[in-house]
């Protein structure tokens, strides 16, 4: 009787440890999705210092034009802005590129979590049947299926053996 209280009890502290595992999880998911919602309101902040930086540049760049006596809209003038829109724009397609390689880092980091969840679950069970089978064993005189697998190495005859052994 004794033995099935102490399963009982190791059963109930494998389910206690799983949950304990799974709220950590929980709380790591949480974690991993505000640093992308981090990495992601750093990098808008970042474009949007880049778009006002553009601005001030082609100001200026049409400031000096205007007073050279320049058209801003044609000839060297509009090929200075262009490279400066040009330099903007590979600025920001690298930033993006950034945040969806941060973004699928962080997925993947996810998906490996939750992988390692389902493989925990599987030893707390894996670890509660061994237990019951370990028990069991020692309890009763047939082992856990009172003799039905016996191989013919004892004196009784296995069940599923159909007495053909010996």
């Amino acid at each position: 009787m004794l033995q099935y209280i102490l399963m009982g009890a190791q059963a109930a502290g494998s389910i206690m440890s799983y949950r304990t595992q799974k709220h950590a999880a929980g709380l790591e998911q949480q974690q991993i999705a505000l640093r992308l919602k981090q990495e992601t309101l750093a990098s808008n902040q970042q474009s949007l210092y880049n778009l006002r930086s553009l601005e001030e540049t082609l100001a200026s760049q049409r400031a000096i034009m205007a007073a050279r006596g320049v058209s801003a809209g044609a000839g060297s003038a509009r090929g200075v802005q262009n490279r400066s829109i040009r330099a903007y724009n590979r600025d920001e397609e690298a930033r993006k590129l950034s945040l969806d390689f941060l973004t699928t880092q962080r997925n993947v980091q996810s998906s490996q979590m939750s992988v390692g969840r389902y493989g925990a679950k599987a030893q707390m069970g894996m670890n509660i049947f061994t237990s019951m089978i370990g028990s069991s064993q020692m309890s009763t005189p047939g082992g856990l299926f009172g003799g039905l697998f016996n191989s013919g190495t004892s004196s009784k005859k296995g069940m599923l053996t159909g007495g053909m052994d010996g």
